[in-house]
């Protein structure tokens, strides 16, 4: 496995964290099998100037039934500073998916898979962070 570039907190300007931050290109979900990451500077800085969300009906209510996460919960976890972790190149998909790492306004930690539809911010799906994900994000943090 290899280590991610870097990882990049977006707030009102992003910052890149070295290496050691603990995240992989490729690290097991449960659900998911293999997943593997790649860096992508420019939706990471496109994630610091706080972009609109837009849901579809069946993400909206998806994350808040499977995972708890209500559309409260990732409009804070999108206010405050979040990890970007970066674009999911494994599985693929029609269109990028991306992942973020962060916390939401009640302190749980949390993990958003999301697609970039023009300026918008589409979440696909909000579920606590994993081991690994948690790891990282305190250790960028």
């Amino acid at each position: 496995m290899q280590q991610l570039e870097g990882l990049t907190r977006a707030a009102a300007a992003p910052m890149e964290f070295p290496p050691s931050s603990g995240l992989t290109t490729s690290y097991d979900i449960a659900m998911l099998g293999s997943v593997k990451l790649t860096a992508d500077p420019d939706v990471a800085a496109w994630l610091g100037k706080r972009p609109a969300t837009e849901w579809d009906a069946g993400n909206s209510s998806k994350s808040q039934a499977k995972h708890g996460f209500s559309i409260a919960d990732v409009d804070s976890l999108l206010d405050a500073p979040v990890l970007f972790a970066g674009r999911v190149v494994e599985p693929t998909h029609e269109e990028p998916r991306y992942l973020l790492l962060g916390v939401t306004a009640d302190g749980r930690s949390a993990a958003l898979v999301f697609a970039r539809r023009g300026e918008k911010l589409r979440p696909i799906s909000c579920r606590a962070m994993r081991k690994k994900e948690k790891e990282a994000y305190d250790a960028a943090t």
